[in-house]
């Protein structure tokens, strides 16, 4: 199953729920996304990424306020907000949460040998990226493709200005 034949905008699902969205899913589900899109690491320090992962979370932000203004339960909105202000920027300009979030991840979607090497690999298939990505419900799988997009697009965005 191609997984990209069932990703939909966020502007479609604000009116699913997400109450059951867990942290570490939606890591998993950005992580196997970032995969079928051929990213195989990311670098927490670099400039680029760090510009990915703060529209990954402006994406989130928005999706949830999108969620407020559309008159969601606020349980259900909670998640959303919750993943956003776990993986935030810091006083720093660092993501530490981000990291630590990937990190977090280390024994089933990515491989860091040594906290101190600044990649985090993504040693998950496509196949079995998408296998996961498969099982998750249309929504969350909507979401995780998105925030995927937009890391990728500010990636390349910062890379190319550079």
């Amino acid at each position: 199953m191609d997984a990209h034949a069932v990703h939909a905008s966020t502007s479609d699902i604000s009116s699913e729920d997400f109450s059951s969205l867990a942290a570490d899913t939606f890591m998993k589900a950005f992580v196997a996304s970032l995969v079928t899109k051929d990213v195989e690491f990311v670098r927490p320090h670099s400039p680029e990424d760090r510009s990915g992962f703060g529209k990954v979370v402006k994406l989130l932000d928005s999706f949830a306020e999108q969620m407020s203004e559309g008159e969601v339960a606020p349980e259900r909105v909670w998640p959303i907000l919750s993943i956003a202000n776990g993986l935030r920027e810091g006083n720093t300009g660092s993501y530490d949460g981000f990291e630590a979030a990937l990190r977090s991840l280390q024994l089933t979607f990515t491989a860091s040998p040594n906290p101190f090497y600044d990649d985090i690999h993504f040693p998950v298939s496509k196949t079995q990226a998408q296998s996961f990505i498969a099982h998750l419900p249309g929504s969350q799988r909507s979401l995780a493709f998105d925030a995927a997009d937009a890391f990728i697009s500010a990636r390349r965005h910062l890379a190319d200005a550079g």
